[in-house]
């Protein structure tokens, strides 16, 4: 449970620590950026409670101005947090991780991302690493404004 008081003015949260091997080059670029981050786990399938506290911590304080969210499997951490932040200016990133290769993983992926119902916003950056490292640059961008 992260403390409001401590909360970053980016979030990243994935959906399992199995994920964070995908983050390395995006983790990269923002330290070398200079953008406080924070990273955590939660799953919206196992802890919807926990995912919901996140949520509202990052409202309560404003401070986070970007989220980034990265899932694999039903992919539904991105959607649930992008649903849950519609009455406010915080945009949310949606990175689908996975270990399988193939055409049919990013396709699913693909389609689950970017099929939110009308009025809820969510951008999906891409697969992996290089999708994780897209959502980073982009949030650096409105961060540093």
């Amino acid at each position: 449970m992260v403390k409001e008081e401590n909360m970053s003015k980016l979030l990243i949260m994935i959906a399992s620590k199995n994920d964070e091997v995908f983050l390395q080059p995006g983790i990269k670029f923002l330290k070398e950026q200079g953008i406080d981050h924070e990273i955590h786990n939660s799953s919206t399938h196992r802890d919807p409670s926990g995912t919901n506290a996140m949520i509202v911590g990052a409202l309560t304080k404003m401070t986070c101005k970007v989220i980034i969210a990265g899932a694999a499997t039903a992919t539904g951490l991105p959607g649930v947090i992008a649903g849950y932040l519609l009455k406010t200016n915080i945009p949310v990133f949606g990175v689908r991780f996975s270990k399988e290769p193939g055409p049919n993983i990013i396709e699913d992926a693909t389609f689950n991302l970017s099929s939110m119902p009308s009025g809820v916003p969510l951008a999906y950056t891409g697969f992996n690493e290089k999708g994780f490292l897209h959502a980073c640059i982009l949030a650096a961008r409105i961060i540093k404004g």
